[in-house]
């Protein structure tokens, strides 16, 4: 009904071992500009979303580069400029909670989508959606530089990393404000 918009997504069910899982308001579905409410987390899942080739032809395809979070970096790129439609009839039936899901593999999902909001600045962004993509990374830097004290069964060569990132995030925070007194 609607041939302009060139990627939708449709609603989605979820189960989680067996039982039937509300999601959490975090991953209600949106539509329209919904670049900013993309920036926590993934909103859109591949297998409820339906894309027109020709946004593959202009964004590019998943970045086989990153480990996980790969999803995460197309809807970005893909929201920046794109609208996402919504269908909100459930036609997916999503089952999760099994062991080899790669959510559980890997410590810090938030690594993996600073990795991926790092390449976004590098994009052509507007003024707003630099702004919230800076603080989205600062957001996510300190949440994994305090992450170590809150999960002490974390072995300890991520102690290392915990540093970087808080390294990274003094950088991130002081060219923020740098970049906010010269506007």
């Amino acid at each position: 009904t609607n041939p302009k918009m060139l990627i939708s997504q449709v609603g989605e069910k979820w189960i989680r071992n067996g039982k039937f899982a509300n999601p959490m308001n975090k991953h209600l579905k949106h539509s329209g500009w919904i670049f900013k409410e993309s920036l926590p987390l993934c909103i859109v899942s591949p297998s409820a979303v339906i894309i027109h080739s020709k946004i593959f032809k202009d964004i590019g395809n998943f970045d086989v580069g990153l480990t996980v979070c790969e999803d995460y970096d197309l809807w970005l790129r893909i929201s920046r400029k794109y609208q996402i439609g919504l269908i909100p009839e459930t036609l997916i039936v999503k089952i999760g909670g099994h062991k080899d899901q790669l959510s559980r593999q890997f410590w810090g999902m938030d690594r993996f989508r600073i990795m991926s909001l790092k390449k976004l600045l590098k994009e052509e962004l507007t003024h707003e959606q630099r702004e919230l993509v800076l603080k989205e990374i600062i957001k996510k830097l300190t949440i994994l530089s305090i992450g170590r004290a809150k999960r002490p069964e974390l072995p300890n060569v991520f102690k290392p990393k915990i540093k970087k990132y808080q390294r990274i995030l003094n950088e991130f925070t002081a060219s923020c404000a740098m970049e906010t007194t010269e506007l």
